[in-house]
């Protein structure tokens, strides 16, 4: 069944058509899914209007399972590479292979965009199915034989647009490579056009839902780059960092941008700050919505900001930015205190969980069960009074790691 879809998929993005009924102006329905528990001041007001449109196919009835299992696929792809894009990455990749060939014997063959549809085909498919070694995919032998790669492309045009594959324009690197050591200096000119372009795109093909959340996300890379970055809590330990704005439900990157170092600004209140007022965009994003983050961003500040924007924040706290008790307390116990807009909670578990929300109430009568042993030594189930910011948390917690470990897979694959 999965054979059948990608084959499919891929043929027919690869068919070489041209045709504006593959670069549909619709956005992607999103099935509606019941809120959180917590009681929300207010519905998220978007600033985006219309439904969503549905995709209809003309096809035979003959044909119609067919056509069914390509359009998920095929349209996927090309939201996020439209014809500008693909145009541009065209005439990018034609002047960079023709320079990197000025002077030898073989001379660069421009590519079309029909090539480009093809290599990113190839591509995905080679993330799929795993060989040895690249030549592998175009073997011709009586035990080992795959047929599609050569179907579609071959093996030394294939090669050759991997070494000569460039996003933007070579005049402009040449100009930038003059500013290197200052200011100017730009360390993303060379994905600059697709960077944007695809940045324009994740905002254009979908909208979140109320509850969206901000966090760091690893793309994992063994490439000899200033920009790549340590995290040893991320299941991709070395790669580029990316700040990501995604929908808490179903996990869609709405918005990201990449890390490019330290910004040494007076206007720069830190990289915790400076990300979520970047990402959470009102223009953009509109108004009415839940943001969950970590104790990396949560701060007092933020939170107050975020309110004058009309978007609800809640967020776990370091215990040395709000003066927190050491003193024992039994499991369950709640503390709380209000400041302003802003309820702090203090929750025992087996160790302390504080929280910082501004759309919570201290405590709404829920409960969670652990198994506890008791003074006699029998384990046994027990109910303990919880905080409703902590029970939302944990919702989007197990949301986030589950869907930091498909990403994960998905980058090794």
């Amino acid at each position: 069944m999965f054979d059948c879809f990608f084959f499919t998929s891929c043929n027919r993005f690869t068919d070489g058509s041209d045709n504006d009924d593959w670069y549909p102006e619709v956005t992607p329905q999103k099935r509606k899914r019941p809120g959180l528990s917590s009681v929300s001041p207010s519905p998220a007001k978007s600033r985006r209007s219309g439904s969503p449109a549905s995709v209809q196919s003309g096809k035979s009835k003959g044909r119609k399972s067919s056509v069914s299992r390509s359009l998920p696929f095929s349209l996927s792809i090309l939201l996020f590479f439209s014809k500008s894009v693909l145009q541009t990455v065209v005439e990018n990749t034609n002047a960079y292979g023709a320079m990197r060939r000025e002077g030898t014997k073989r001379q660069w063959e421009n590519i079309s965009i029909k090539d480009l549809k093809s290599f990113i085909a190839l591509v995905i498919y080679m993330g799929v199915l795993k060989c040895f070694k690249l030549t592998d995919y175009w073997k011709k032998s009586d035990l080992y034989s795959l047929p599609y790669p050569a179907r579609i492309m071959s093996g030394r045009k294939f090669s050759s647009i991997c070494v000569g594959l460039h996003f933007s324009d070579p005049k402009v690197d040449a100009e930038n490579d003059k500013k290197r050591g200052t200011p100017e200096y730009d360390r993303l000119c060379k994905i600059k056009p697709l960077y944007q372009d695809m940045r324009d795109a994740c905002r254009a093909s979908f909208h979140p839902s109320q509850n969206i959340s901000i966090d760091e996300r690893m793309v994992a890379s063994k490439a000899r780059n200033g920009l790549k970055q340590y995290m040893k809590n991320k299941p991709t330990k070395w790669g580029y960092k990316l700040f990501v704005l995604a929908d808490s439900r179903c996990g869609y990157t709405w918005d990201f941008f990449i890390y490019e170092g330290k910004i040494n600004s007076e206007e720069s209140k830190g990289i915790s700050y400076d990300s979520v007022m970047i990402l959470a965009n009102e223009k953009l994003l509109g108004s009415g919505y839940k943001l969950f983050v970590d104790n990396f961003y949560t701060s007092p500040k933020l939170f107050r900001d975020l309110l004058h924007k009309k978007i609800w924040a809640c967020g776990t706290v370091r215990a040395n930015r709000i003066g927190h008790l050491k003193t024992q307390a039994p499991r369950g116990n709640i503390r709380w205190f209000r400041e302003d807009d802003l309820l702090f909670v203090e929750w025992k578990d087996r160790r302390d969980v504080l929280m910082c929300s501004t759309f919570h109430k201290a405590y709404n009568g829920d409960s969670i069960k652990r198994n506890v042993k008791g003074a006699d030594g029998v384990w046994a189930i027990q109910d303990f009074p919880v905080p409703a910011a902590v029970l939302d948390y944990n919702k989007l917690v197990d949301l986030i790691q589950w869907y930091e470990v498909i990403y994960f897979i998905l980058c090794i694959l």
